[in-house]
């Protein structure tokens, strides 16, 4: 069942990756050109990527010669600046950080049950020049472990009813989310994510 979920995340991947090329097909050989010098951009998105752990992340930004204004330390989160640095050590392509924190991430995602140092079956997609693009998990189908975690985090009774849509049963499952804007801002190879947003928002411009 694990297999079937990852198969339907990759169907929608593979959906994303037929949607790029599309598109990349439709731009004129300067346009080509102006994206191939951006470090970010569609060009970029037929490079090859990496995958590693949150173990191997932290590792490398601690032994990392920059100097971070978060200092990078294991059971932190990682930083938009943390993020960067990881794609340019691997080389300007997209990374797949795996296997966070248990602690560090929400009650829903899945125990990966690996020991002292306890991790989660949840992962982010690094891009060049943007940091963040995706997050998500596989997430804990079974009853007694969101049970014991809800209770160790007292929001047992607030979240019963989370409880109570896998009490008769579930399945494998999981899911993802993408910022859209950050799409754009990435397969565009524009500098300002503030440049992609379709309808401005500024201080006191919601008004109910």
């Amino acid at each position: 069942m694990h297999f079937f979920c990852l198969l339907c995340h990759g169907a929608v991947l593979l959906y994303w990756w037929k949607s790029v090329e599309k598109l990349f097909s439709k731009l004129s050989e300067e346009q080509r050109n102006v994206a191939a010098n951006k470090p970010h951009g569609i060009c970029k998105i037929k490079r090859k990527g990496w995958r590693i752990s949150y173990n191997e992340a932290v590792e490398i930004l601690k032994q990392a010669s920059k100097t971070f204004a978060f200092k990078p330390e294991w059971g932190c989160d990682l930083q938009t600046e943390h993020e960067k640095y990881l794609v340019q050590h691997c080389g300007e392509v997209p990374v797949f950080v795996i296997n966070y924190p248990y602690d560090l991430k929400p009650f829903y995602m899945r125990d990966n049950e690996d020991g002292p140092q306890r991790t989660v079956a949840a992962v982010d997609l690094l891009v060049p020049g943007i940091g963040e693009l995706c997050g998500g998990s596989l997430r804990e189908e079974r009853l007694p472990f969101l049970q014991s975690r809800l209770q160790r985090l007292g929001l047992a009774d607030t979240y019963q009813w989370y409880l109570d849509l896998r009490k008769f049963g579930s399945v494998p499952h999981g899911g993802f989310g993408m910022g859209f804007e950050r799409y754009l801002q990435y397969i565009l190879g524009v500098d300002n994510i503030k440049d992609v947003i379709p309808f401005p928002r500024f201080p006191h411009s919601c008004l109910l």
